[in-house]
């Protein structure tokens, strides 16, 4: 690698160490000679978790409110399930482990689930 794409790797490191992302599960150096080994940051404290599984969790589209005591976790359905099915679609896997680990930060603690439908699809008795 270049002398010249080291420098700006390091810069970007830098840019992200003041701004608060080597805390925010971003990226490290391993070695400060050899930026090409880069390796997450796993989240240690609290808040550090707090900050890194709702910022994933925004960047996927889902709101986490926090008020007090009160957390709630806002998943749009219509990313989380294929119209007209109960099956959660694959690829949304991920956010539910990262909302799940949201979850395990603030544990323990009473979790109630709450579900709303569209009221689009065929009308089926509902189940008791």
């Amino acid at each position: 690698m270049s002398k010249f794409l080291k420098n700006i790797n390091l810069l970007i490191l830098a840019v992200a160490a003041v701004a608060g992302l080597a805390t925010f599960g971003c990226v490290y150096a391993q070695d400060a000679n050899d930026v090409s080994v880069l390796k997450p940051i796993a989240p240690k404290t609290k808040e550090q978790k707090l900050k890194v599984y709702n910022y994933l969790l925004s960047e996927q589209g889902v709101d986490v409110v926090d008020l007090g005591d009160s957390h709630t976790i806002i998943i749009p359905s219509d990313s989380l399930f294929t119209a007209g099915s109960a099956n959660f679609k694959s690829q949304y896997l991920r956010n539910l482990k990262i909302a799940a680990r949201l979850i395990n930060v603030y544990s323990p603690i009473q979790i109630a689930v709450n579900a709303y439908t569209s009221g689009s699809g065929e009308a089926k008795k509902a189940l008791t």
